[in-house]
């Protein structure tokens, strides 16, 4: 007869989840109180760590919304999330102290999209501020080095490019993405490059949408951000190294409750993005400016790849990038032509090449007797023969030209497909012998092997 469970023992059961989500909520607690960047009558600007999930979902059960009433313990209201960072990204986080401020500053992270919204209603003076207050936001990011990297830019994701990846519970999100409307626009600025082909970004996003840095980095810059397991590529060869170095760097001691946090979050690989900078301010003189150091990861990643900039990179970091005010719409337009002339230009560039480019010119060397090199041969052959009859006919020797490419391209075919063949007879024969061979371990196995009934 089985024995009925009680609820003593269903209750012992929740036990142990409940302790870890107690201690889990302590220790995000004490890191978000002692990590406060900000602190007035209207607002209240942390350090968030990677990891920690600004909302709650489906299997989160500590996140920054769930620990708000113990971050306002004692204050007339509880406070409020006016804006979010991703899971994985750490850096400066806003939360108002009262439902007006809330308001305000909502709207004020709204404004820039907006503004960019209604390009196309009748457009107000040049010279005449967006009214309310205006929030600038600076990131730091670690990315893969790209050919479309370019000192500094604008950088304007396309509907199509701003979508989201349809990954399981992801497709209700993408449905909702895709009513968004209205220009993406981030401004971006290389801090630094090194020889193992990363670079040091700069990101200040003028509108603000789903993974808009995330996105602009991947899809149009093509230059994911390192740990981006969502629009990157997290097992690629480059970042499997990065991993590799990253875990060689030594520790240092000031950074182990954070490395604990992280592991109580379970974050294993960071995301290298960290919002570093926030600024507030309005046409009434009302001024906030924070930084948020730097995570331990993200430091020891820089100073691993990026020997040349100073350590203490949150105090240079104003010599090292501006940022930009976006306060006009004189401003913003401006904004928004520059990313479209860099959509324009990576357009043009991406152009497949006329015929005359499809053709390079073959200078006269000496190739080696190798059949690997014949067609080569064969190409400089013919245009040793045209450059001697072009003094006759320009247009008779171009049209032996095209013939000549025609045949050195059904040259190279024929000898593409023998290379085939032969590798082909190369496997089946290996395949043939390796049979033998297993055939003959068989038999000898069961020669020295005696059965069952021969005993």
């Amino acid at each position: 007869m089985v024995a009925k469970k009680g609820p003593s023992s269903v209750r012992g059961m929740q036990e142990p989840t409940d302790a870890r989500t107690e201690m889990l909520e302590d220790a995000v607690v004490q890191h978000l109180r002692d990590n406060v960047l900000h602190k007035d009558r209207d607002m209240l600007i942390v350090n968030k760590p990677a990891g920690l999930p600004v909302q709650g979902g489906d299997g989160i059960r500590v996140s920054v919304d769930s620990v708000l009433p113990q971050l306002g313990a004692g204050a007339a209201e509880r406070p409020r999330l006016v804006h979010r960072l991703d899971r994985n990204t750490s850096g400066a986080l806003i939360l108002a102290r009262s439902r007006n401020a809330a308001t305000r500053l909502s709207h004020a992270f709204r404004q820039a999209s907006a503004a960019l919204a209604c390009e196309r209603a009748a457009a107000p003076p040049a010279d005449q501020e967006v009214a309310g207050p205006q929030v600038q936001k600076l990131y730091i990011a670690i990315v893969e080095e790209s050919m479309r990297l370019e000192d500094k830019g604008f950088v304007g994701p396309t509907a199509r490019q701003m979508q989201v990846p349809s990954k399981g519970r992801r497709r209700a999100e993408e449905a909702g993405l895709a009513a968004e409307e209205g220009p993406v626009l981030t401004q971006y600025t290389v801090l630094a490059r090194c020889p193992e082909e990363f670079a040091l970004l700069a990101l200040q996003p003028v509108t603000g949408r789903k993974h808009q840095l995330r996105k602009a980095c991947a899809r149009v810059l093509q230059a994911p951000i390192i740990g981006d397991g969502l629009y990157g590529q997290t097992r690629s060869a480059q970042q499997l190294w990065f991993n590799d170095r990253l875990d060689q760097q030594p520790g240092q001691p000031g950074d182990r409750p954070e490395e604990a946090l992280s592991r109580m979050l379970r974050c294993n690989r960071h995301l290298q993005l960290h919002c570093i900078q926030l600024r507030i301010k309005d046409a009434e003189g009302f001024h906030v400016e924070a930084t948020a150091p730097l995570p331990a990861h993200m430091r020891k990643a820089i100073q691993m790849l990026f020997r040349s900039l100073p350590e203490d990179l949150e105090a240079q970091l104003p010599k090292l990038v501006q940022l930009s005010d976006f306060s006009t719409p004189q401003s913003l337009q401006q904004a928004l032509t520059a990313a479209r002339h860099s959509v324009q230009s990576r357009a043009h560039e991406n152009a497949p090449p006329k015929r005359s480019a499809v053709l390079p010119r073959v200078v006269h060397v000496d190739l080696p007797a190798d059949p690997k090199f014949e067609h080569l041969a064969m190409r400089s052959r013919v245009k040793k023969e045209r450059d001697a009859s072009a003094s006759d006919d320009e247009g008779e020797s171009s049209d032996s030209d095209m013939e000549s490419d025609d045949e050195v391209m059904d040259r190279k075919a024929r000898w593409t497909s023998a290379r085939k063949k032969e590798a082909k007879e190369k496997r089946r024969v290996l395949k043939k012998a390796r049979r033998a061979l297993q055939k003959e371990r068989r038999e000898q196995i069961l020669a020295q092997t005696p059965l069952s009934w021969d005993k």
